[in-house]
């Protein structure tokens, strides 16, 4: 009887050891299909940008741009803490991010050539005749660190921050680029640019001819500016 029982809680031992086995193989095939195959552990960004604009000064506007960005992702995005945030020496020269939550605008000039093509990179927004320099504006300064100067600043999966800075501009056709950069700046780093046009129209009491205005969304029907 005694060595029944024995045999029998052996071969339990033996199946309870099994099933662990099982467990770790089930529990570890199901992390490889959410965190690889399914690519659950990957960030992604989206970034919507606005604009409203007042006089200010003689032919001077006062510009407040917003920016939204919205966490897509299923894992926390944090912004880089580097400076500058991103930075790369190419054939063509260095290109470089000051901040890791970005904002440049750059005045396109006026009376360009016909196909003449607008690189967001290059200095005046242009490949051909250049403007004077353009602005560059951390978007985050609300999220730098006192005691450092490094930005702090992160995102939950589907949380949205709206993040604005005014800035003083003359009238003309601009080039605003968003710039995000994460922890990992090889593979977080999400750009977009839109035209906008200052003053901003004005929204109508029927939201026609909205352009740049706040209620406006890039990538939506009637998001652009209308033409200058």
């Amino acid at each position: 009887m005694l060595e029944a029982l024995s045999s029998i809680l052996r071969h339990s031992e033996a199946l309870k050891n099994v099933a662990t086995v099982v467990g770790l193989i089930v529990g570890g095939w199901w992390t490889y299909r959410l965190f690889i195959k399914r690519r659950e552990d990957e960030t992604a960004l989206g970034i919507d940008l606005a604009c409203t604009s007042h006089p200010y000064h003689g032919q001077t506007h006062l510009l407040f741009v917003e920016v939204v960005l919205t966490n897509k992702g299923k894992v926390r995005l944090t912004a880089t803490d580097r400076s500058p945030a991103w930075s790369h020496q190419s054939g063509s020269g260095r290109r470089e991010v000051k901040h890791a939550v970005d904002l440049e605008l750059r005045r396109i000039p006026d009376r360009l050539p016909h196909g003449s093509i607008i690189d967001t990179w290059s200095p005046g927004g242009t490949a051909g005749p250049t403007a004077p320099a353009g602005i560059e504006a951390n978007l985050a300064t609300g999220y730098v660190k006192a005691d450092s100067d490094d930005t702090d600043f992160w995102m939950e999966p589907n949380e949205k921050y709206a993040l604005g800075v005014p800035i003083v501009l003359g009238e003309g056709l601009y080039l605003a680029t968003v710039t995000f950069v994460g922890r990992r700046p090889d593979y977080e780093f999400w750009r977009r640019s839109v035209v906008i046009r200052v003053p901003c129209p004005v929204l109508s009491p029927a939201g026609v001819d909205a352009g740049c205005v706040a209620a406006q969304r890039l990538g939506e029907p009637g998001g652009e500016c209308p033409p200058a």
